[in-house]
């Protein structure tokens, strides 16, 4: 995790391109594209149709798109990804 991190709040929907180099936390929704270079962490509720590419995911919401991890994804039992995943680890 990093030092800081940024909440995306339930009533929240972003259109386009997220960048950061830090946390992001989404209980909203994002549709378009995320590239962090920490770790995206999608809660129960919250929906991400992107393309993703990040350090970590963790996902107990759902996710919709081309998710590259290039370091680990973490899917909760709540959980509902759809589209190709890459990651060297996958829990």
């Amino acid at each position: 995790m990093a030092d800081k991190e940024t909440v995306i709040g339930p009533e929240t929907h972003i259109s386009g391109e997220v960048r950061g180099e830090e946390d992001l936390i989404v209980r909203g929704r994002i549709d378009g594209k995320v590239q962090l270079t920490q770790t995206l962490t999608v809660e129960k509720g919250a929906t991400v149709q992107a393309d993703v590419d990040v350090r970590h995911l963790v996902v107990s919401g759902t996710v919709v798109g081309t998710i590259v991890a290039s370091e680990s994804v973490k899917l909760a039992s709540t959980a509902r990804v759809v589209g190709d995943l890459a990651s060297p680890r996958v829990m």
